[in-house]
């Protein structure tokens, strides 16, 4: 969950002891399903809380979940451990307490264990995930969307759609308030947890402030929104989700991009319109995120 990225990273040129961490969405998801009902380990680790009252009703929320779970998982990108979470999977919203989404590719197989989930996970249509989550949203179920990203770029075959669109999906449906529990950007719970792993949060104890550091993305709704509430300055990639609206054409690899110098930046206008849509305000913009 926090390790792979790293590994992902060294090909492309980042050296590992470079980072003082990594904090990802999936891990952070996985620690608080993980400690779900202990307030001890829960208090003040949700970036919603800012206060005593709202901890407690936050560690509610947590202890409240249940253990049965319909799971939106992946098929092609392997699997997603849940072993040691204390959950049983099912295929039925009829039969869930609760929501979890990794992935958009399948609906995991019922059961306690990975094994079991394994041998009856079906992929599953993003139409079918749908109508499931009409079932389910009858019932005002929480979701955890463990990666809240809308789509992700995907080479030659596009703009592939994320969690996040099933979340956006479910929140129109849903009439309860707070039903969807995004844990990754924009939400501030990610920030605030890369901002304790470095020492730059905003106490008296810390080397650094937010003001010394920088959140780099392209996605507008999700990395320059997220840093915006964060307080923290932003770098906007152009090139990645937002290419085509923006009137670039989207590279579609590392060798393609080179050294950067040969990719075209879009109009100054047309980043403000995007940001503007998405009501955020990015610091900086680049065409091409190049090391």
């Amino acid at each position: 969950r926090s390790t792979n990225p790293l590994r992902k990273l060294e090909p492309m040129g980042f050296d590992p002891a470079w980072f003082s961490g990594v904090v990802t969405s999936g891990e952070v998801t996985h620690q608080m399903l993980a400690s779900r009902g202990d307030k001890k380990e829960l208090a003040g680790t949700s970036g919603a809380a800012s206060d005593g009252e709202e901890d407690d009703s936050d560690d509610e929320f947590w202890a409240s979940l249940g253990k049965k779970c319909l799971h939106f998982t992946w098929s092609t990108r392997g699997p997603i451990p849940l072993d040691g979470l204390n959950l049983e999977t099912v295929t039925d919203p009829d039969e869930a307490d609760f929501l979890l989404a990794h992935g958009t590719e399948a609906v995991n197989g019922a059961g306690t264990t990975d094994e079991q989930r394994a041998q009856g996970a079906v992929d599953t249509s993003l139409d079918a995930m749908r109508e499931l989550l009409k079932r389910a949203a009858a019932r005002n179920l929480p979701f955890i969307v463990a990666n809240p990203d809308v789509v992700t770029v995907g080479g030659d075959a596009g703009l592939l759609p994320m969690p996040g669109t099933l979340a956006k999906w479910y929140a129109e449906m849903v009439t309860t308030d707070g039903a969807v529990r995004l844990m990754g950007k924009p939400d501030r719970i990610i920030y605030d947890r890369v901002l304790e792993m470095t020492g730059t949060g905003d106490t008296e104890d810390t080397k650094y402030s937010p003001e010394d550091v920088v959140a780099v993305g392209d996605s507008l709704e999700h990395d320059v929104a997220g840093a915006n509430d964060a307080g923290v300055d932003s770098v906007f990639v152009c090139g990645g989700i937002h290419a085509k609206e923006l009137g670039m054409r989207r590279v579609a690899s590392a060798a393609e991009v080179g050294d950067g110098s040969g990719v075209a930046p879009p109009d100054k206008g047309k980043i403000l319109e995007a940001a503007e849509e998405h009501d955020c305000e990015p610091d900086y913009a680049v065409p091409v995120f190049v090391w």
